[in-house]
């Protein structure tokens, strides 16, 4: 036989050798996956651990009616392991056909398939699997990172973001992972879930589509728009005392006087108390605890919470609260919100939506106040005068010495008509900071006139570096200064940081012809006026261009001052400031008044985009000024960076937090 007429056999038997089985998808795993030893749960797959997943695999047994399976629920649950694992394994080995995987970004392709090829391993599947085999044209087929072929089908990978990879394969069942990673639509390619349910209408009668990713933004989320399709069920499980089935919940409130849902109490440090934790039954307000969550999760069916819109659409909802003993305990759920919403402060909220996100599995509500200079004014000016290191006032105030100073300048104007504007900002060991002076050296003027431009016979000030009239050798001066502290003594600039969005090589010509110890690093906003997804991203990150320079996640940044300028000290109830809390001396001749400072704050905006779950910090108006915004913000950033130059790079720790930082610099650890 040729190799022609055995490929045209194989391809014949590729359409007639498919396995059917009355054993559901949740059965086979149970009866073929065994987990090694360091796993959580080594041994047999068992779904009574998480008897919520066995509905949902079963789903994709060929006999099931849904067509659509959403599935809306925090990261780090199983759904890796106890669904969509197995509904690959089941589908190879027992109703092979074409599958097609989508993950939220290209990079977690390779992660997801080589958790698939350990359930290969482990279920004896992988003898079903072709081998690697390099075709015409340098090509391999078989068992690739991209695609896995055997009799009857095969099963390819790729990326949600990829609209290309869509068009161009047809599947019996799809898996949508991390479905809220995608955009609602493409300019140009389109929908991205109707793009996905294109894949599947040679099969419309026989597909399946899962539908699974941990929530996002509300309003833009993906799995947001297949949920509310769906007929939304609640894993509604047996209250111990009354026996009324009820959907576990973090605190809510039923009427104006009574509340359930996850409780706790705070002992006298603020901190949970451990034996406080448990649940308010919704239905009669009895207490329990989760020492019976086995029980409690196997008391549980899914109940369908509505109509769905789509016909064959069956939807799921599963939170934190109904994780198996072994992951994240209600103790732990409770100590994370309260550690992010402390009481009579601000909470943290970039910490916060991925609490609920991520810990919880809800969608996030973003807040949409912005900043008020005039409280940050009144509420954080304290009594000291510019130009002195308050430690005194430091200690008093329970915030620790001063351990490290900052200096930033923003750059601003024109080669040859310069102006930085610089700030001197002391950080005290509890994470407070105390802005020690600021001014400006050079002649720039924003937003003059033609008149008052003609008129203008000053002397201007350049950014080049050996020039008479160059702002470098002033700026300098700050540099290498030694500043008094308020009860004697003195302390220089630990780390010094420039804008670099101006006249570049100028700016660094300056750094360069600096020696290491200065230590001065430039920064430069990161596609600063890119809109940015609603999560958790590093606020910085070296710049490959030039040496010393890190790009920074400005719009990150400027969430986090929008968090920090709403902290209130209660010096009754708090002995020291929170981390961050920030501290401005008294206004003297000009300097901190609300003209000139403090009205820049608020000389920005957030403005959000529901559909594509991103914000962006903009200025007000096209003649606001902000660079006393931009200061501040450089110098958190130069905080950071600091801190990971000296713990990460220099003593190699793989983690660390201002505690272990500042006994490095206090010379305590």
């Amino acid at each position: 036989m040729t190799d022609h007429e055995l490929q045209l056999f194989e391809e014949v038997l590729d359409a007639t050798l498919i396995l059917k089985s009355n054993q559901k998808p949740s059965e086979w795993y149970e009866a073929n996956m065994v987990m090694p030893a360091g796993d959580p749960y080594p041994g047999p797959i068992r779904y009574d651990r998480t008897p919520y997943w066995r509905e949902i695999v079963d789903c994709f047994d060929p006999n099931h009616p849904a067509r659509d399976i959403t599935i809306m629920g925090p990261a780090q649950m199983g759904k890796s392991v106890m669904v969509l694992n197995p509904i690959i394994g089941y589908s190879i080995a027992m109703n092979p056909c074409n599958i097609l995987f989508l993950t939220g970004h290209s990079d977690l392709s390779a992660e997801a398939v080589s958790k698939i090829e350990f359930m290969f391993q482990q279920t004896g599947i992988l003898k079903l699997i072709k081998p690697s085999v390099l075709k015409a044209k340098n090509n391999r087929s078989g068992d690739t990172m991209t695609k896995k072929e055997y009799r009857g089908g095969d099963t390819k990978f790729g990326s949600i973001t990829n609209h290309n990879l869509m068009r161009q394969h047809t599947a019996k069942i799809t898996i949508g992972d991390d479905l809220d990673a995608g955009q609602l639509s493409k300019a140009n390619t389109g929908s991205t879930i109707e793009k996905i349910k294109t894949r599947t209408k040679a099969h419309e009668n026989t597909c399946k589509r899962a539908w699974v990713s941990t929530p996002q933004v509300r309003g833009s989320s993906l799995i947001e728009i297949q949920l509310n399709n769906s007929d939304k069920r609640l894993w509604m499980v047996e209250c111990p005392s009354c026996k009324g089935r009820i959907d576990l919940r973090m605190p809510f409130q039923i009427d104006e006087r009574e509340s359930a849902g996850l409780t706790w109490k705070l002992d006298n440090l603020g901190r949970v108390d451990f034996k406080s934790v448990g649940y308010v039954c919704q239905l009669c307000a009895v207490f329990f605890t989760d020492k019976g969550k086995h029980e409690l999760l196997n008391s549980g069916i899914w109940v369908p919470q509505q109509e769905p819109p789509e016909m064959y659409h069956q939807g799921y909802h599963i939170n934190g609260l109904y994780a198996p003993h072994g992951m994240t305990s209600w103790y732990t759920l409770a100590s994370k919100y309260q550690l992010l919403n402390p009481p009579g402060r601000p909470r943290d909220e970039s910490g916060y939506q991925t609490f609920v996100n991520d810990d919880i599995g809800n969608l996030y509500d973003p807040p949409t106040e912005n900043l008020n200079a005039t409280d940050l004014q009144r509420n954080n000016v304290r009594e000291y005068l510019p130009g002195v290191v308050p430690e005194a006032l430091s200690m008093k105030d329970g915030n620790g010495r001063i351990c490290m100073m900052t200096l930033v300048a923003d750059a601003n104007g024109k080669l040859e008509d310069a102006r930085l504007d610089w700030e001197l900002i002391a950080w005290a060991e509890s994470g407070a900071n105390y802005s020690v002076d600021h001014g400006s050296i050079g002649t720039f003027i924003p937003y003059q006139s033609v008149q008052q431009k003609e008129a203008d016979s000053r002397e201007k000030w350049s950014y080049e570096l050996n020039v008479p009239n160059s702002v470098w050798p002033e700026f300098h001066k700050k540099v290498i200064a030694t500043y008094l502290k308020d009860h004697g003594g003195d302390m220089g600039v630990f780390i010094t940081a420039i804008d670099t969005g101006h006249c570049t090589d100028q700016v660094f010509s300056y750094i360069d012809s600096r020696t290491p110890a200065h230590n001065i690093i430039g920064v430069m906003g990161d596609k600063e006026q890119d809109w940015q997804k609603y999560r958790d991203v590093k606020a910085f990150i070296p710049g490959k261009s030039r040496q010393n320079l890190y790009l920074l996640n400005v719009n990150r940044l400027k969430d986090d001052f929008f968090r920090v300028s709403k902290f209130k000290w209660d010096e009754q109830n708090h002995p020291s400031q929170p981390v961050g809390f920030m501290n401005f001396p008294n206004a003297v001749n000009g300097k901190y008044d609300y003209k000139h400072y403090f009205s820049q704050f608020e000389s920005e905006e957030k403005r959000d985009d529901k559909k594509k779950g991103t914000f962006i910090w903009q200025k007000k108006g096209p003649t606001s000024q902000n660079h006393w915004l931009d200061v501040r913000i450089y110098s958190v950033a130069a905080r950071d960076i600091l801190m990971e130059l000296i713990c990460k790079k220099e003593l190699k720790m793989p983690t660390y937090n201002w505690k272990e930082f500042v006994d490095v610099l206090m010379g305590r650890g």
